[in-house]
C-alpha cells in the first residue's frame, strides 16, 4: 500500500493530467507548489514528455521543497496497482475531465477541480466537468483562464470542505456498480 510521508498531519491533493500528464496544469502547479506544500501533501502525476520535461522539473522541485511541511510525491505515471490507493487517500483531486476518470471519482465520492482540455472537437470534457460540478462534488476551471492564483484559491476552498454524505450518495447514484454483471447476464440471456 502507498504511504504518504509528512511531518504534519495534512490533507492530500492528487494532481493528474491523465496518462500523458498535462503540461498546462503542471506549469501552474510548479508556480504555486511551495504555497501548496505549506498546507497539503501533494501527489503529482506529471506525465513523461521528452518535450516539456515536466517530470524532471518536478523531481528537482521535490528536492528543493523537501523541508516544507507537505510531502511532494512525484510520478510520471501512477500505475494500475497504485491508482486505487492514491485516489482513496486523496482529499481533493485536480484532473482533466475524461469520462472514465470522472466516473471513478463519482464512484468514490471524491471532490475534484476539473480542468477540461480546451481543444476537443465536441467539447465533451467541458460537458463532463459541468455535469460533475452539478453534483456538488467539484468545480470546473477553464484551461484558458487558469492561473496559479485562481487554482490556489479553489484548492483552499475545497481541500478541507467535506461534502455532506447526501451529496456523495447523490453523486454515486449516477454510477451503475454492477454494470459488468448486468452486461454478462444480457449476453448470456440473448445468446441462447
Amino acid at each position: 500500500e502507498f504511504k504518504i510521508e509528512s511531518k504534519e498531519n495534512l490533507p492530500t491533493l492528487y494532481i493528474t493530467g491523465g496518462n500523458q500528464g498535462a503540461n498546462e496544469i503542471n506549469i501552474v502547479i510548479f508556480e504555486i507548489l511551495n504555497k501548496l506544500l505549506a498546507f497539503v501533501n501533494v501527489i503529482h502525476q506529471t506525465g513523461n514528455s521528452s518535450f516539456s520535461k515536466d517530470f524532471e522539473i518536478a523531481k528537482k522541485l521535490s528536492e528543493k521543497y523537501k523541508d516544507l511541511p507537505g510531502k511532494y510525491h512525484v510520478f510520471d505515471y501512477v500505475k494500475g496497482d497504485l491508482i486505487g490507493d492514491v485516489m482513496n487517500m486523496s482529499d481533493l483531486i485536480i484532473t482533466r475531465a475524461g469520462a472514465n476518470t470522472l466516473c471513478e471519482l463519482l464512484a468514490l465520492g471524491k471532490k475534484a477541480i476539473m480542468i477540461p482540455i480546451a481543444k476537443t472537437s465536441h467539447d465533451e470534457q467541458a460537458t463532463n466537468a459541468k455535469f460533475y460540478a452539478s453534483t456538488g462534488l467539484g468545480v470546473m476551471l477553464e484551461e484558458n483562464k487558469l492561473t496559479g492564483n485562481n487554482l490556489l484559491e479553489q484548492i483552499k476552498l475545497l481541500i478541507n470542505n467535506v461534502p455532506p454524505q447526501s451529496v456523495v450518495d447523490a453523486g454515486r447514484s449516477h454510477i451503475v456498480f454492477d454494470a459488468a454483471d448486468r452486461l454478462a447476464e444480457a449476453v448470456i440471456k440473448y445468446s441462447k
